[in-house]
């Protein structure tokens, strides 16, 4: 069972006893004075009083609100489901009956945007999925988060760590607030002293810490019977007009920093490597004509595919990217499928790749489609370029990659040579090697 459909049967669980408290209260309310009461107070039911019965909240990324929803439906017909969601106006209505629901599913950039009433709402249980996204404590999404008044919260993730031991801390500060002290206590006690030595005691402190309150499965244990999956990077020769673009950008950008060495600031340095990544994937993104040497690699494999009975997730980062490819697939005359943050119909773009034999190719952005969707009719997955941590990654893998697919899923994942693609493989494995050392203990 998926972390949905766990959720799911909490949710039941919650309603069942915090019925029954609630029926406890009442009727012990009812009797005389002195008269036996029952044998397990309210709080031993799990409620008190009116609270017992308060509705469940479930925050989540726009792309999976719809898939709670049809969860909730299908396995779970008995609860009362309310997507909190729509124009300020139909908002403002809905939050007149949030009372009369089960569960209120809604986006976290609503939650954000209403927390002002949102937070006067006694909710019984919190479930936060995706819980990555308020990773970043100074972010306003965090703020909204913290303020949701509830006994309960529960914070469903596959990455509860992407970049750096800081959003550990912006994760157990909602779950567990004094657990690892404030952000200065955990900035002197861990990460000061761990990322000077990964194998330090405090790592080991930190894992003994954190470790009761995360339930963990791999998909090994989980899935028994999930297909084997390949990997392989697909190492890519630029093209020549493509590497002289290259090389020509890379040392405007180097002469620009060293002469304002003095003056550099992130906002610099993230341009100028964003745009070196562009011309690595397609110089076209830059406004350029030379051609690329990834993207001819992509549409010959893409070709190889074509006619057969497979099917292809196509992922970037770059929403400009999956333009240019899908372009050409328009110009080859291919059925394709596209999922970008400016979808409105999600659910019928999604249904027409699942459901029709002739779309063969799902071009998908990592923040529209990167997590909490079911695709397992595909068993391609590629990946056009590299991302910051390997955890992301997986989590658009994992939309193929998962229960109900019954084929060996193939992942490529598409790098130009001699560029700082591969400088963005060596940082996965950096991070990789932390996560692991402060979450390796949490599925034993």
């Amino acid at each position: 069972l998926g972390k949905t459909i766990q959720s799911i049967a909490l949710i039941l669980k919650y309603k069942e006893i915090a019925s029954k408290a609630a029926s406890v209260s009442q009727s012990s309310e009812k009797k005389p004075s002195g008269m036996e009461q029952s044998l397990f107070s309210d709080e031993e039911m799990g409620g008190t009083g009116s609270s017992a019965v308060s509705p469940v909240l479930v925050a989540a990324p726009a792309s999976v609100v719809h898939n709670w929803r049809n969860e909730i439906r299908k396995f779970a017909p008995s609860l009362k489901e309310l997507v909190y969601a729509g124009s300020i106006a139909d908002r403002e209505k809905m939050r007149k009956h949030l009372n009369d629901y089960d569960v209120i599913v809604s986006t976290y950039a609503t939650m954000r945007n209403d927390i002002d009433e949102l937070a006067k709402v006694e909710w019984g249980l919190a479930i936060f999925d995706e819980s990555q996204v308020f990773k970043n404590s100074e972010s306003q999404i965090y703020d909204a988060t913290q303020r949701i008044a509830c006994p309960c919260r529960i914070a469903l993730s596959g990455t509860p760590m992407e970049n750096n031991l800081r959003e550990l801390w912006s994760l157990m500060s909602i779950l567990n607030p004094s657990l690892l002290g404030d952000a200065d206590d955990f900035r002197r006690n861990f990460i000061n002293p761990i990322s000077e030595n990964i194998k330090s005691k405090n790592t080991e402190i930190l894992r003994q810490l954190v470790a009761p309150y995360f339930l963990r499965r791999t998909k090994a244990e989980a899935l028994d019977s999930l297909p084997d999956r390949q990997d392989e990077i697909v190492y890519c020769e630029m093209t020549p007009e493509q590497t002289t673009l290259y090389a020509e950008v890379q040392s405007q950008m180097r002469n620009m920093l060293l002469q304002d060495k003095d003056k550099i600031n992130t906002i610099s340095a993230l341009t100028a490597i964003t745009r070196l990544r562009q011309i690595a994937c397609a110089p076209a993104m830059i406004g350029n004509d030379s051609p690329s040497g990834k993207l001819a690699e992509v549409y010959e494999q893409l070709s190889e595919l074509r006619g057969t009975d497979h099917k292809v997730l196509i992922f970037s980062e770059y929403v400009s990217l999956l333009g240019i490819v899908a372009d050409e697939l328009k110009r080859r005359g291919w059925d394709y499928a596209m999922l970008t943050g400016e979808t409105r119909d999600r659910e019928k773009v999604i249904d027409h790749f699942q459901q029709e034999p002739g779309c063969q190719f799902f071009l998908i952005s990592l923040k529209a489609g990167g997590l909490g969707l079911n695709l397992t009719e595909a068993d391609y997955v590629f990946l056009l370029d590299p991302w910051w941590n390997v955890t992301l990654e997986e989590q658009a893998i994992s939309r193929a990659h998962r229960q109900g697919q019954r084929r060996s899923v193939f992942v490529y994942r598409f790098i130009s040579s001699g560029t700082l693609e591969e400088e963005i493989l060596r940082i996965q494995d950096r991070k990789q090697s932390l996560i692991n050392a402060v979450l390796s203990c949490l599925n034993k």
